[in-house]
């Protein structure tokens, strides 16, 4: 039973990373660059194992935010604030489709 759960949990892991990965590749390639504000950061867990940043960002051509939660392992080298302004990319036929720029992603400009 144990086993079970045990692969079920890597599995879906391993997934989520997966499709992470595969986001990350089609903003590289159709990703619109503009900024983001961070609206809210708060720690993951009961033992604070990363941490949960949400950021707002008008697409272009729009007049609406799209917000987005996105969660980092505690590797992050500095912990974003409030209210602070990053580069985001989006993409532009599917804005919730969005990565925020922290400083730690490989992206080419």
């Amino acid at each position: 039973m144990w086993l079970v759960l045990v692969a079920a949990i890597v599995a879906g892991l391993l997934l989520r990373r997966r499709l992470l990965k595969d986001e990350l590749g089609l903003l590289k390639k159709v990703g619109v660059r503009t900024e983001a504000e961070v609206t809210e950061v708060g720690r993951i867990g009961d033992l604070m194992e990363g941490v949960c940043v949400t950021y707002q960002f008008i697409p272009e051509g729009r007049t609406t935010a799209e917000s987005r939660t996105e969660e980092y392992s505690l590797g992050l080298s500095k912990l974003p604030v409030v209210g602070a302004r990053y580069p985001v990319l989006y993409d532009p036929k599917n804005p919730s489709v969005s990565r925020i720029l922290l400083g730690h992603e490989q992206i080419a400009s």
